[in-house]
């Protein structure tokens, strides 16, 4: 069996890494502020709080999503079914993307621009260690005599032909045929 198959990722690293990247955007705020002039008033935290609302609605339906397609929700846990609805359809990891825009938000509303910057630095690190294992997961389950697996390439995730509707998921997940 393949190894990516058991799990993606053996500790759930993903939100501890945007935890420490806000610690780290907080400490580098005060040890090694950026100074940034604004003269928009209300302007910076207004557009930084329509971000954060609009990334906590994103992470609450990406989760519900997941829930009610009786798949993992923690990014170490094994996925049961491969969601290709509500935000899975625009997005691979909309619960990632909201992490992110909720520190693009912080820096916006806290006028620090260390937020983004370290929101920047995140997606780096997450894209090679935790978004290719979890992508290679899903390629192994999904896909498995796939070409892809056996050499890592970003593929289309979506349903092959031989898959078939999951008919307790209201035909939105699939699951092997």
């Amino acid at each position: 069996m393949n190894a990516y198959r058991a799990k993606p990722l053996t500790y759930p690293w993903p939100p501890l890494l945007y935890v420490a990247a806000v610690l780290g955007a907080a400490v580098l705020g005060r040890a090694a502020p950026i100074s940034v002039t604004h003269s928009h008033g209300w302007g910076p935290w207004l557009a930084g709080s329509v971000l954060i609302a609009v990334a906590v609605f994103l992470d609450i339906w990406a989760v519900k999503t997941l829930i009610e397609r009786r798949t993992a929700v923690l990014p170490h846990r094994c996925s049961s079914h491969l969601v290709t609805c509500g935000p899975f359809r625009f997005t691979r990891n909309p619960i990632y993307l909201g992490y992110t825009i909720v520190m693009v938000g912080l820096g916006l509303i806290t006028l620090n621009p260390w937020f983004i910057i370290m929101a920047s630095a995140a997606v780096a690190i997450m894209t090679p260690f935790a978004v290719r294992n979890e992508e290679l997961h899903l390629l192994s389950c999904w896909f498995p005599n796939s070409s892809a697996t056996a050499r890592y390439q970003p593929v289309d995730l979506n349903p092959p032909a031989r898959m078939i509707p999951d008919p307790s998921c209201r035909h939105y997940c699939w699951r092997p045929g």
